[in-house]
């Protein structure tokens, strides 16, 4: 797995380090622009950059994977001054001038598979225009990972892949039935109850009992209730209790009574305020 610094923050990036690399530079960070490509180092760096130049980044790392050191570095240290040349800025303006060769990290072709190896030079090119694409790139890299594929570590790390992304869609798919279900939750319960109450019920605050100086309790009876039952189906009932019960809300609430009752099986009821009064 690579972790790639740097990206996406160029607020932050002081402006010299856009500028082009020249001899008389101090006081910069050279080592920071090891991964920029030399046509970059000759010209005022866009602030995001370019793909070409990312892909040459990109061949770096590469040769950082293989050799498990810094950039134009090795494994000893001493062989630093004689293989490269000395400082990261000497390096640096040697890479800038395009020498015949160019000068790159050396990695022993030994060290990687063929077209591991081939990749690392495509993508360092000196030429912005003979570097590949990242998604060329992706399709070479699945190639030499699908030759791979005997190795063990190798397809549990693909196969973790594969998992980790499966386990997102699948958490988003939850997510979204549960935030669904808790919509129609929330619905029902505002249905049943007052909706302030149904709110606090939902946020899992108690709700505890109120008093009032004056209230009015209007108790009705349905006169032929049993009969009325017994001579309709059972939703022809809920629809009669419904727009009777509506229509006596809508003509209390119009005569400025000011207690609405939420009558329920066990008997018991809860209020809401209404202006200045109780609902």
């Amino acid at each position: 797995m690579v972790k790639i610094s740097n990206y996406g923050i160029r607020t932050f990036v002081p402006s010299v380090d856009f500028q082009p690399l020249e001899k008389s530079d101090e006081g910069r960070d050279f080592k920071l622009l090891l991964w920029r490509a030399p046509e970059l180092l000759r010209q005022v760096m866009p602030p995001r950059g370019t793909q070409k130049g990312d892909v040459y980044g990109y061949g770096i790392i590469i040769s950082q994977l293989i050799l498990r050191c810094e950039p134009f570095d090795t494994q000893d240290s001493d062989n630093r001054a004689r293989g490269y040349g000395g400082t990261d800025k000497e390096i640096l303006l040697e890479v800038k001038q395009g020498s015949i060769p160019p000068l790159r990290p050396q990695v022993p072709r030994a060290a990687c598979s063929p077209e591991l190896y081939q990749l690392m030079e495509r993508c360092w090119s000196e030429y912005p225009i003979e570097r590949p694409s990242f998604v060329k790139i992706t399709e070479i890299v699945r190639k030499i990972a699908g030759k791979a594929s005997n190795n063990i570590i190798d397809h549990l790390l693909r196969r973790m892949e594969q998992y980790a992304n499966s386990l997102e869609e699948q958490v988003a798919q939850k997510t979204e039935q549960f935030m669904e279900e808790k919509r129609r939750s929330e619905e029902l319960l505002s249905q049943l109850l007052p909706r302030s109450i149904a709110a606090a019920l939902t946020k899992g605050e108690s709700i505890g009992p109120e008093s009032f100086d004056s209230v009015t309790i209007y108790f009705s009876d349905i006169v032929g209730f049993t009969t009325i039952c017994a001579s309709i189906s059972p939703m022809g009932v809920v629809n009669l209790l419904n727009n009777l019960y509506s229509g006596f809300w809508t003509s209390v609430l119009c005569q400025g009574f000011v207690l609405r009752l939420y009558l329920f099986i066990n008997m018991s009821f809860s209020t809401i305020r209404h202006g200045t009064g109780t609902l």
